[in-house]
């Protein structure tokens, strides 16, 4: 059911060493903020710290698909008043 082309090499960076760099980053900044890094049975629940993540990442997903469709309409727009002018011969 996959419909996506298979990937094509490039030159980038491999992301999964970013994703590595970010996590020793957010190790770092865990320790810098609470004196320890993030372990089981901290005392927390992981679960709706996990949970309030996920919805704090629907909201930045949606910003962002937010931001591309009025992006597309803007440039739509653009695009229908340039033509509608060069139509009229201006």
């Amino acid at each position: 059911m996959n419909t996506q082309p298979q990937p094509i090499p490039t030159n980038e960076r491999h992301t999964v060493d970013a994703v590595r760099d970010d996590l020793e980053t957010r190790k770092q900044m865990g320790i810098k903020k609470y004196g320890v890094a993030l372990q089981p049975s901290n005392g927390r629940d992981s679960l709706q710290d996990a949970y309030e993540e996920a919805l704090d990442l629907c909201v930045y997903l949606k910003n962002e698909i937010l931001r591309r469709e009025t992006e597309e309409r803007i440039a739509t727009a653009v695009w229908k008043s340039r033509m509608a002018r060069w139509v009229e011969g201006e």
